[in-house]
């Protein structure tokens, strides 16, 4: 007969930042539980948690196509501006005022999408 030893996982330790430290400690407490028993617990849940993991990845690409698509928007946005103004205004507007005035004010790009 075959014996099935199975052998013991290496620990794992990481720090948390003392804001999370103390809301680990209170709701550890609140379970009457250790804080690192409670960290293995949540960490373990989440790792077996594979279709939130899929769900957090597809929302961050989503976020990502989101913030590219504001941003071509802002793009062509500040060109009809800069096309407008500069088919509106008087003469002593000069081309580049123009450009740096839309500028500063639309063609900053973004990178995420405030939630």
């Amino acid at each position: 007969m075959k014996s099935t030893t199975r052998r013991k996982a290496d620990p794992v330790s990481f720090r948390l930042s003392s804001v999370l430290d103390a809301k680990l400690s209170k709701l550890s407490e609140a379970h009457g539980m250790s804080p690192g028993e409670l960290a293995a617990q949540l960490v373990a849940a989440a790792l077996r948690d594979e279709h939130h993991l899929e769900v957090v990845h597809l929302l961050e690409s989503l976020q990502a196509r989101l913030a590219d698509q504001v941003n071509a928007l802002r793009e062509d946005v500040a060109l009809t501006l800069e096309m407008s103004l500069l088919n509106f205004s008087s003469s002593k507007v000069t081309p580049e005022a123009v450009r740096e005035f839309v500028s500063a004010r639309m063609r900053r790009r973004i990178t995420q999408v405030p939630s």
